[in-house]
């Protein structure tokens, strides 16, 4: 901000960047659960290993809380004064 970008591109800067991370968390985590899942077959009660409803839920149960996760440290992003940032730099 301090070199002249607005709230607005910082915002979105910050949640490009969880997108990108929680795209590739989400991808590399649900090839591991498809395995995961058919290794502990018994200990799933009334589910298949393979259903897509739970896999597709649970990835946006965790998209969700990332994007939750993400919006305070965003939010404190853009609230910060620049001339304050570049004088404790």
């Amino acid at each position: 901000m301090a070199l002249g970008a607005t709230r607005a591109s910082v915002l979105a800067l910050v949640m490009r960047q969880v997108a990108g991370l929680l795209t590739i968390g989400v991808l590399a985590g649900g090839t591991v659960a498809i395995f995961a899942a058919r290794s502990i077959r018994r200990f799933l009660f009334e589910v298949e290993p393979g259903n897509p409803w739970t896999f597709a839920l649970s990835a946006g149960a965790l998209v969700l809380i990332g994007v939750c996760a993400a919006a305070l440290p965003a939010r404190r992003a853009i609230s910060i004064d620049p001339m304050q940032a570049l004088r404790t730099e």
